[in-house]
């Protein structure tokens, strides 16, 4: 698959829109465990389910579905929003 890159594919108020629901203090956010099953049992990682056939449409679907025809989806499975803390743990290594 090859990419292409859309320099302001959206327009200002659509970017603006989806910044402030996406980085806003509304939106719920679902704890999740276990980053991967390579990683430890403290990882963990946050979600939001905007969309699935499933489970259905959460109430920040209209600002997914004003993307849809932007980018072209003829159908949608699941669209999902994910949050990962990453741990960094530094060593000591001075040689003495």
């Amino acid at each position: 698959m090859k990419y292409k890159i859309v320099d302001n594919f959206l327009s200002e108020e659509l970017h603006n829109n989806f910044k402030e629901v996406m980085t806003g203090n509304k939106i719920n956010w679902f704890y999740q465990k276990n980053v991967s099953h390579n990683h430890s049992d403290d990882s963990y990682y946050f979600t939001h389910m905007f969309f699935d056939t499933i489970v259905g449409r959460s109430n920040y679907y209209p600002i997914i579905e004003s993307l849809i025809p932007l980018i072209g989806a003829k159908l949608l499975v699941r669209v999902k929003e994910i949050c990962i803390q990453i741990q960094i743990k530094f060593l000591n290594t001075i040689n003495t």
